[in-house]
């Protein structure tokens, strides 16, 4: 531009317009420069991406289950909401976590007994695997009478509504 500019004083307006047209070429190469870098970086992020999501599904795979219930251990648990929270902190999509108790589940075991107290944590844990359908959620044993949900991009509405659904859809403010 100091080259119009000079050019424009003397007067000269050939040199005006060569000046220009060589300012115009400048100003293209460097947009076509920063278009190409930009891209690469696009490339890039996607490819990485699209690994964070493969190291996500294939943590997910190797998640040990709990052998009474056939939900994810605790350890595959803490896996899970690990490789969540890095893709919400990279992919910004919500994590929501319920902690679900069968209430008076100890009193249960001590009348009833273990059987019937396994019982009832099978049909609970049935009951969250059928209602929490999505490959990318996690229903996990917690150990005496407890569960852990895991939903990943999750909308907040919609998380704050899953611990009260019953095996119908209805939802409910308190499971007893």
């Amino acid at each position: 531009l100091s080259h119009v500019a000079r050019a424009a004083e003397r007067g000269d307006l050939k040199a005006v317009r060569r000046s220009l047209s060589e300012a115009i070429a400048a100003t293209a190469g460097a947009f076509e420069q920063q278009r190409s870098s930009f891209v690469t970086q696009m490339d890039d992020t996607q490819n990485n991406l699209v690994r964070l999501r493969d190291d996500f599904a294939s943590a997910r795979e190797s998640m040990k289950r709990d052998t009474l219930t056939g939900t994810f251990n605790d350890e595959s648990f803490t896996v899970a909401l690990e490789q969540a929270i890095k893709l919400d902190f990279v992919l910004q999509q919500p994590v929501a976590v319920a902690i679900i108790h069968i209430e008076r589940f100890q009193d249960i075991m001590t009348s009833s007994g273990s059987a019937a107290a396994e019982e009832v944590v099978c049909s609970v844990a049935d009951c969250l695997m059928r209602c929490i359908v999505r490959r990318s959620d996690t229903v996990a044993t917690l150990g005496e009478g407890r569960f852990a949900v895991l939903l990943t991009d999750a909308m907040r509405r919609a998380a704050a509504q899953i611990p009260g659904r019953d095996t119908t859809g209805n939802y409910r403010q308190h499971i007893a």
